[in-house]
């Protein structure tokens, strides 16, 4: 999956992210381009999502200080009582503990990367 340079740079081609189901996300396709199991150690997760048509994630609290980037399409981000539509290349950050939903609300898909900290779900 990760290929290591002499570097230290580590890469993950786009044929070999791993996709994940996020819990509370309805037509939604996500994938792990990195974190998670297989990069351990690693200090960020960067998830691509793909909204259909009428996909969301229903609102919840952030996990952890939490950045956006619409990478195509347009998607509404609901949080604490504020809508911002963003659209390609639109970014907003969220912090931890902020509750927000994301919507689709067009007729053509659209895809958003997903940048946090890496946190340890199995801990506390």
């Amino acid at each position: 999956m990760s290929n290591s340079t002499p570097t230290g740079m580590r890469v993950t081609w786009f044929s070999e992210a791993t996709p994940f189901a996020p819990p509370d996300h309805h037509a939604v396709r996500a994938l792990l381009l990195r974190g998670g199991d297989a990069f351990r150690g690693e200090s960020m997760v960067i998830g691509l999502s793909h909204y259909l048509p009428g996909g969301e994630a229903e609102t919840e609290p952030e996990p952890a200080d939490t950045a956006y980037v619409v990478v195509n399409g347009e998607l509404a981000i609901i949080g604490n009582d504020v809508e911002k539509t963003l659209r390609s290349f639109d970014s907003a950050f969220l912090p931890a503990g902020a509750h927000r939903r994301v919507i689709n609300r067009t007729n053509v898909p659209a895809s958003m990367l997903v940048i946090r900290p890496e946190i340890d779900v199995r801990e506390g």
